[in-house]
């Protein structure tokens, strides 16, 4: 399958990222959820072409990470508390994913650097750097579970 043609699969990654957000508080609407996916859609591809990768599936944290980050980009309108919520539920979903527990003290730490992103770059990871800081947990989470 190439992950870029499947847009089923990409709605289907974000819902439960939707859902957190409404109940958190967070005003989403269909058009929202409409142009978060389409612009995370044409993120992936790109970022395909240019790193000439071949994608057969879609990776959930890089997906909830880049959402999470154009959900605040189109909401323009974010209080700082808002964009905070917006990315405490991306860690809280991406969490969910993995198969142990992220320390709280580094999912805060997490939260703090990503929403730099948003106010001050030199102290943010941004959105590939969350993504990142997921994927590798995530990695290390599977080795733990097979060495059990």
């Amino acid at each position: 399958m190439d992950a870029h043609d499947n847009i089923d699969y990409l709605q289907k990654k974000t819902t439960l990222f939707f859902d957190s957000l409404k109940k958190s508080g967070v005003d989403v609407t269909t058009k929202d959820k409409i142009e978060v996916i389409k612009r995370t859609r044409e993120h992936y591809i790109s970022h395909k072409e240019k790193y000439k990768l071949y994608v057969n599936s879609i990776d959930p944290f890089k997906f909830i990470a880049w959402s999470a980050n154009f959900f605040i980009s189109i909401k323009g309108d974010l209080t700082i508390n808002k964009k905070a919520i917006v990315l405490k539920v991306a860690i809280e979903v991406m969490s969910s994913f993995l198969k142990c527990k992220i320390d709280e003290k580094l999912s805060k730490k997490l939260l703090l650097m990503a929403l730099h992103d948003k106010i001050d770059d030199e102290k943010a990871i941004g959105k590939n750097g969350l993504y990142m800081a997921f994927r590798s947990a995530s990695e290390l989470c599977k080795k733990t579970h097979n060495n059990l």
